[in-house]
């Protein structure tokens, strides 16, 4: 019988996402996984009060009449997106909502943490498998299985940030805790072993369910000072001795950051009633360097003429960067140390106030890309407010028409340079067919999109049937004839998939579908609705192929469709190249632009809903296993999701 060991790879921590500022708590919140920890420890110590008593050698009493406290501390690499600094109730530095690299929101250390606990879970996976194998943000996580120790009422005590030449940039942090509870899990929740401190007891409870992940990369970008845009700007000292600013071989940052609190006690309980944060906190800060020489100055000038100094350390890694500006620093002292065959170095250290003001520390950084933003930003890429539907938003210009009556794009048409997406591959978007509909016909409607390279998705009540001919035009203006051999549909939902007499050219690209977590990615209220100040910018074609900008108002909601505003209602710039959808459009695509290439959303059923795509993956690629079978082939083709985790965006929990 081999023996359990705890292992590493079988082990991470865990605790309430960054919203959450008071550990005991009633109800379930979900939870988040603290990313890159290299190290972990806690310890308890029981606090004993001895007492002899007249007539006796031996103590009369030995008892506890505290709660022990709960010391836990670990280490963890610095890496973007930063969420760690805010699950420690340190800065958050994802709290402001941007997709840029140079916004970078700028915080002060501790702002609203005053008062802040917390609640951490060490988990361990029995097992050889490592523990956080194929987790990623948003995912429903089941523990079942899993052992947990997990520290309750958690206040932040220390931080510190720790690099040198040849290392990577790590931080230590430490707290005091006020209670340890151990548990095998079962089912998705695990009990908080956080303790009302008010009241000094643990009625009540609330639970954490790691169900809808929040606040995770599985992918985090470690920092890495050697990177270029890694920066320390340092000021020289005011008495004189080793430069510190400009060009000099900086060996060692040393950064600390020591948070004095008082617990409190009443009679009736023996539980912390509180660890009050005693502002301002004590940051310290000590640089090593090669000697490189000396300036001018004395000692005795820090009496009569110091002033503060002022420091900024900025640490990047593949382009995401993490700054910390110290402000009003005091020098406490320095030396220089030699030995024989050796260098001579130089060590200083500083002493600086931290509190919620403008004195002290503030960081900023890179904040987790939204992806509502980094679809708009995938947008301006193409758009800009000179732009409009009538100069831009046509996809194709001049071409013959049977019937000699249609004014814009179709049969034979050529890409039109002015389009304002030319740069975008939409050869996966039908432009015309032999069926078309209305008297006469106009051949550009019933839309069809190719999802595989024998496939393509139609909207079920305005459909093309077996034998109908379809075309696709390539990148570089060629046009494509395809004929359909076999269509099915699903039963309930306005959605059908054509089988193609043959497959399509490397030249016409099959989209890709939002996956099937689609609306996890967007922060939304108890009916699904994405938040009003950040809804995507969308791309969908009217019938015309005129490629108009929506908004998408709902990802999926509880019927799994999507919803959108077309026309005035799509905000400023993005009117400009919006209009009322019609009847007729329906069966074309709406597509999110990701990476630069369109992602398909959906077919348009109605003017303002339909059916949400990545509910429907199963579905849809049922219904391409029973048209090939009918036509007793085997094309092999499935639906391709287009896979986000490269891009480390937010992520939201389920609400359907």
């Amino acid at each position: 019988m081999s023996t359990n060991i705890f292992k590493s790879n079988n082990c991470f921590i865990g605790c309430e996402d960054s919203t959450q500022k008071e550990a005991f708590y009633t109800g379930i919140r979900t939870g988040s996984i603290l990313s890159t920890v290299q190290t972990s420890s806690f310890d308890v110590s029981i606090n004993r009060t001895r007492g002899k008593q007249l007539g006796s050698s031996r103590y009369a009493v030995n008892s506890s009449i505290r709660h022990p406290d709960v010391n836990l501390s670990f280490n963890y690499i610095q890496s973007w997106p930063y969420i760690n600094e805010a699950l420690v109730n340190f800065a958050d530095l994802n709290d402001v909502e941007t997709s840029s690299d140079e916004a970078v929101p700028q915080v002060f250390s501790l702002s609203g943490y005053e008062s802040a606990s917390k609640n951490f879970y060490i988990f361990h996976r029995l097992g050889e498998s490592d523990a956080l194998s194929g987790f990623n943000q948003g995912d429903i996580v089941n523990l079942s299985g899993y052992q947990c120790a997990s520290v309750g009422n958690c206040y932040l005590t220390n931080y510190s940030l720790n690099y040198s030449v040849g290392t990577l940039p790590s931080v230590n942090v430490g707290f005091n805790g006020s209670n340890m509870e151990y548990v095998e899990v079962t089912g998705l929740n695990i009990p908080s072993p956080a303790i009302n401190l008010t009241s000094g007891n643990a009625n009540q409870v609330g639970e954490i369910t790691f169900s809808g992940l929040r606040e995770f990369s599985p992918n985090p970008v470690v920092m890495n000072p050697s990177n270029t845009g890694s920066s320390i700007i340092l000021e020289n000292l005011q008495v004189g001795g080793q430069p510190l600013a400009g060009d000099h071989l900086l060996q060692s940052v040393d950064l600390n950051i020591q948070i004095p609190r008082v617990p409190s006690y009443k009679l009736g309980s023996d539980y912390v009633c509180n660890r009050k944060m005693i502002l301002p906190a004590n940051g310290s800060v000590e640089f090593t360097s090669r000697v490189s020489g000396w300036n001018s100055g004395f000692i005795s000038g820090i009496l009569s003429s110091e002033s503060g100094y002022n420091f900024d350390l900025t640490l990047n890694g593949s382009g995401k960067s993490i700054s910390y500006k110290i402000e009003d620093a005091k020098l406490q002292g320095y030396n220089y140390r030699m030995a024989v065959n050796g260098l001579m170095d130089f060590d200083a250290s500083f002493s600086f106030d931290v509190s919620p003001n403008p004195k002290g520390l503030q960081v900023s950084g890179n904040a987790q890309q939204d992806l509502s933003l980094y679809a708009r930003e995938q947008i301006d890429q193409h758009f800009d407010a000179s732009m409009d539907v009538a100069s831009n938003g046509s996809m194709l210009t001049g071409f013959t028409d049977p019937n000699g009556v249609l004014g814009g794009g179709g049969y034979g048409a050529a890409r039109l340079s002015s389009f304002w997406a030319k740069d975008i591959d939409f050869s996966a978007v039908s432009v015309w067919n032999n069926r078309g509909y209305g008297t006469p016909a106009d051949y550009r409607m019933r839309g069809a999109t190719a999802v595989t390279k024998r496939h393509i998705v139609m909207a079920k009540h305005f459909w093309l049937v077996n034998t109908d001919k379809l075309w696709f035009v390539t990148p570089d203006g060629t046009w494509i004839e395809r004929t359909i051999s076999r269509i099915d549909y699903h039963g309930s939902e306005d959605i059908a998939v054509g089988l193609l007499d043959s497959d399509l050219p490397s030249t016409i690209t099959p989209v890709k579908v939002v996956p099937a977590n689609f609306e996890t990615y967007f922060n939304r209220d108890s009916v699904g609705s994405i938040d009003e100040d950040f809804r995507p910018i969308v791309l969908g074609f009217d019938h015309e192929k005129k490629g108009l900008l929506l908004q998408l108002t709902r990802a999926a909601n509880s019927a799994n469709n999507v919803t959108y505003f077309d026309g005035a209602v799509v905000p400023s710039p993005y009117d400009d190249m919006a209009e009322d959808l019609v009847s007729g459009d329906s069966g074309n695509p709406l597509f999110i632009i990701i990476d630069g290439e369109p992602v398909l959303i959906t077919s348009f059923y109605t003017t303002s809903s339909s059916p949400a795509y990545n509910k429907y993956i199963s579905a849809i690629n049922a219904l391409i296993t029973s048209i090939d079978t009918a036509e007793g082939i085997s094309t092999g083709y499935t639906l391709t999701e287009k896979d986000l985790s490269h891009l480390n965006l937010k992520r939201y929990p389920p609400l359907f």
